[in-house]
């Protein structure tokens, strides 16, 4: 997460810091667009069976910004 409103998710371990324009990055757009003050992005990652959802939460702030981060699976199982 970040800085600002760029999010990266890559698959495997990292030793060292990538960049989140980097084409190994999973969310596309990396970029989360502010509408009003509003911000959300809903990413499907099927090679994970995954979903990210992140929404802008606010903060105290101009410069600093809170996000509400959800991760779930893209299918939901029987159990």
């Amino acid at each position: 997460m970040g800085p600002r409103r760029e999010f990266a998710l890559f698959k495997g371990v990292q030793d060292a810091h990538r960049d989140h324009d980097s084409p190994e990055n999973l969310l596309k757009p990396y970029r989360v667009a502010l509408d009003s003050g509003r911000a959300k992005q809903r990413w499907e990652i099927p090679s994970l069976n995954v979903v990210f959802t992140a929404t802008l939460a606010g903060g105290s702030r101009t410069d600093c910004e809170s996000w509400f981060v959800v991760l779930s699976p893209m299918e939901k199982t029987s159990h």
